[in-house]
């Protein structure tokens, strides 16, 4: 829960605190000057979506971001700061902490806060952001949001949010970055889109003029000029060497003399300024700094916890006082931290007089956060003294609201620093993570730790836990697509289940269902998607709902009924953005919206879905859902004649699937570029990587199962394509009627059809136009009467001899699907007024904009939007479009 004081826009996760220092720019020091450094307020370019200070520590860069907030605050712009720390690698921490940011703007700009409700079990960290930012586009106002210490984050995910959170901000706002290192956030891209402004060494170093002022004026010390070119010189410009030598100068009889002794590398200068400026402290003030300097986070009450002395406020305003690199966090000045440089000079002394000691520093830190209920730093400090037991026992206490927090990140990485053996006797931190390394996609560890863990631990666990086991070995194995074990085990489990967890015994339900699925095995899928769902019902969760009726609706897809998928589909994507657009939950219900759309011939409606979800899902989604995804966005790519884009986005793919070790999509990946090669005329090539797909025995794996992402995609069907390209009808024909009469023995309608097509394709070409012709009238008119005409779509160069050879008849040009029901009579159906808003909208305009169309006040605007929201039962603009489309009201 959060703490009280946190102020956060926000509800937060069970276990995620939010500290107020984070969210406020730090206070500028005193004597700071202003820099020369262009104004965010008006001296960058006007696309600018990134501006980047990067330097080593010590050159500046946070008082250049606080001279930028200033400037931007007296412009009447909205800002939002946040500091980051080694913490903050935890994915779903990070998010909390950014959407706690940019809801500061969204109070700023008069924009509803999230729900509290927002990080349930099914809100993936990227829809946080995603849905943030559609609200604060709304407004129509810029804004800034800065980032500092960002050389702390290393975790890859979420260098990929903060790129999502780069490419989707409103027009006009600017993402500011603070960081020691070159942030992977692709930086190339955006210099050549002038995108990027970089502020580097050259620029934040201190010239010779702010030098001088610096010294004479701000710090009123009477330095020669002589002296100031010296010191200047031998710094290069370096504002934290700076700062430490006016703290040796003040009480320096000789400055000259002092000067003429900082010579070397910077570490070298600091180490020197440092070890002068600590040895003038009076003894119980140096061995105050000492010892809380294992505190990354500085108050009155860590300090007094960690000294075992009162009056450490007094201390604290001394240290203030006298400039020592203590950066107060807060207004009221009652948090502080030391500047990263300095803390590390003083725990390396620490260290030298004093070996040991940090450990029960930190052990005295760790009980005071406990007092504090906050359990994150009480177990960073345990680790840090080395005291792994007590570190294993608050785990197992707590691993569960980690979990339930999204905090798999920081659960995996504490569990691995303890000894191996430290998990024997606490099964249900073992259990625990075991469900973070599969959150995490890390299937083999997973697989591992749940084996060791069936034989050590099981007898220990509650009935719901041993429910949560036998649902976990299916769970990993079904995202790792090893679909024949997954099978066996799910249906080996479900009888064993012992009934006391409505969602672990949903969740198998609709694991079993997919595997029976696979095998066509539809009606005996259903009755368990029907369990599933009354189970999730009385469960509360939509996350497991949506995807039991998304498995119902690719079943209805499978078997030719779209009518009946896409209501199935409009239903779910609807019930899953009831709180929150973004999560794992809609995003597999978009999936499956878009490649309706995409059927329909509505490309930018099926591409904008994707972009929108892409991010959330390749983070949570299944093999099926990130193999459609992916090859839906390429083939658009190959539409605006993007080949290289098209080529990227499936080496993206593969990548994904080497990585989430699902050999499928890797598979996939690969036959897509032979389709790419064909579809631009290389059939040299699309023949040598058929050649080579079926050589590497992945697709061998997949035995008697038709998977919905390989439904009419698969290596067979390519290989027939091909054939027909290279006027080899015979060899088509053959791959063609071995298909067709496998799938013969199934209701998969959709399969069967797009094969008959391409058989009739190639007895056209074997000179049997008879043949041909009654078996591509009858198959023709099955799509039409199905609403199918957009299976062909991506066949249609191939195809075309079929449509012309055989006369007037069907011609593969694809209209809409046929319409819902008249909603005329419907009190909801949206008015001609809320048409021309929905449609505005879907252009992308803003509020303001739609008032200048139409005429009208921005009152009036939000008033029409708020009937829209109401009648489709969206809650955002984007959302509204989505469902508009989905219905086919646009």
């Amino acid at each position: 829960m959060g703490s009280p004081d946190t102020g956060g826009a926000i509800g937060t996760p069970e276990g995620i605190r939010l500290t107020r220092a984070k969210l406020t720019p730090p206070s500028r020091v005193a004597h700071a000057i202003d820099r020369a450094a262009p104004s965010l307020a008006d001296g960058v370019p006007e696309g600018t979506r990134l501006v980047l200070c990067n330097a080593p520590a010590g050159f500046g860069k946070t008082s250049v971001m606080l001279q930028w907030v200033a400037q931007l605050e007296r412009a009447g712009r909205a800002t939002a700061w946040l500091t980051l720390d080694a913490q903050d690698n935890d994915l779903s921490r990070f998010l909390t902490y950014l959407a706690a940011a940019l809801g500061e703007i969204g109070r700023a700009s008069d924009v509803p806060p999230l729900p509290a409700s927002l990080f349930d079990s099914q809100i993936v960290p990227s829809g946080v952001v995603l849905d943030l930012l559609e609200r604060l586009s709304g407004c129509g106002q810029p804004f800034a949001l800065f980032l500092d210490d960002y050389e702390c984050v290393t975790n890859e995910a979420i260098h990929a949010i903060v790129r999502q959170l780069i490419d989707h901000q409103p027009p006009g706002c600017r993402l500011v970055v603070g960081s020691r290192s070159t942030p992977p956030l692709g930086l190339g891209r955006l210099r050549v889109r002038e995108q990027l402004v970089e502020l580097g060494v050259d620029q934040l170093r201190f010239s010779l003029a702010e030098t001088t002022t610096y010294l004479n004026t701000r710090r009123d010390l009477p330095v020669p000029e002589r002296d100031i070119q010296a010191l200047h010189q031998c710094t290069e410009g370096w504002a934290t060497a700076l700062q430490l030598a006016t703290l040796s100068l003040s009480g320096a009889r000789n400055p000259g003399e002092l000067i003429a002794g900082v010579s070397g590398s910077t570490a070298g200068i600091a180490d020197y300024l440092a070890e002068d400026v600590l040895s003038r402290l009076a003894p119980e003030l140096r061995d105050f700094l000492l010892e809380v300097c294992v505190l990354d986070t500085v108050t009155v009450a860590l300090c007094e916890a960690v000294t075992e002395q009162p009056d450490c406020a007094g201390r604290l305003e001394a240290i203030e006082r006298a400039n020592l690199f203590l950066i107060p966090l807060d207004a009221e000045r009652s948090t502080w931290r030391f500047h990263n440089l300095f803390a590390e000079f003083l725990r390396a002394q620490l260290e030298r007089r004093q070996p040991g000691r940090s450990a029960e520093l930190h052990r005295r830190a760790a009980r005071a956060y406990l007092a504090q209920n906050r359990v994150v730093p009480a177990v960073e400090h345990t680790l840090a003294a080395g005291d792994m037991r007590m570190a294993a026992e608050l785990l197992d206490a707590h691993a569960e609201t980690l979990l339930y927090a999204g905090r798999v990140d920081t659960l995996a990485r504490w569990v691995e620093t303890l000894p191996p053996d430290a998990l024997d006797d606490l099964p249900h931190l073992r259990l625990s993570y075991t469900w973070a390394l599969t959150f995490l996609h890390r299937y083999q560890e997973a697989r591992s730790v749940l084996d060791e863990f069936r034989h050590a631990g099981e007898r220990q666990l509650t009935a719901r836990e041993k429910d949560e086991v036998l649902t976990l070995g299916p769970a990993i194995q079904i995202f790792s697509d090893r679909i024949d074990e997954c099978q066996h085990a799910a249906m080996h489990n479900l009888p064993r289940l012992s009934g006391k967890g409505d969602f672990a015994h949903g969740a198998l339900c609709n694991i079993a269902a997919f595997c029976l699925g696979t095998e066509s095995r539809f009606d005996e899928a259903a009755e368990l998607l029907a369990t599933a769902k009354r189970l999730f019902l009385r469960a509360g969760s939509t996350y497991g709902w949506t995807y039991s009726q998304c498995l119902e609706g690719s079943m209805e897809f499978a078997q030719g009924r779209v009518a009946g998928a896409q209501a199935i589909y409009a239903n779910a994507f609807q019930r899953a953005t009831g709180g929150t657009r973004y999560s794992s939950a809609s995003a597999v219900a978009a999936v499956h919206l878009a490649e309706l759309l995409y059927l329909n011939e509505d490309p930018s409606g099926a591409e904008e879905l994707l972009h929108d979800y892409l991010p959330i899902i390749e983070q949570t989604g299944l093999p099926d859902h990130i193999i459609v995804a992916n090859r839906i966005l390429a083939r658009l790519s190959l539409g605006r004649q993007d080949v290289e884009a098209a080529q990227r986005r499936l080496n993206d793919m593969e990548y994904l699937g080497i990585a989430r070790e699902a050999p499928r999509i890797v598979a996939t990946s690969r036959i897509e570029r032979a389709w790419l090669a064909m579809a631009i005329g290389d059939l040299e090539q699309a023949s040598r990587l058929l050649d080579q797909a079926r050589r590497q025995a992945h697709w061998a794996g997949f035995g008697h199962r038709i998977y919905h992402g390989n439904e009419t995609e698969d290596l067979e069907l390519h290989r027939a394509r091909l054939a027909l390209r290279l006027h080899q009808p015979a060899d088509a024909a053959e791959i063609l009627a071995g298909q067709r009469s496998a799938v013969a023995r199934t209701r998969r309608h959709r399969r069967r059809l797009l094969l008959q097509v391409l058989e009739a394709r190639a007895w056209l070409d074997l000179g049997q136009h008879a043949q041909a012709q009654q078996q591509f009238a009858a198959t023709w008119e099955e799509i039409q009467a199905l609403g199918l005409a957009g299976l062909v779509q991506d066949d249609r160069a191939l195809l075309q001899p079929l449509f012309e050879r055989l006369g007037p008849g069907p011609r593969p040009a694809t209209g809409p699907l046929p319409p819902l029901p008249n909603r005329s009579e419907d009190p909801d159906a949206l008015t001609e007024r809320e048409l021309q808003v929905l449609r505005l909208v879907a252009e992308g305009l803003s509020n303001r904009a739609m008032a200048e169309t139409l005429f009208v006040s921005e009152a009036t605007v939000k008033t029409h939007l708020r009937s829209i929201n109401g009648k489709l039962g969206a809650h955002s603009r984007t959302q509204a479009v989505a469902l508009g489309r989905a219905k086919r009201i646009l």
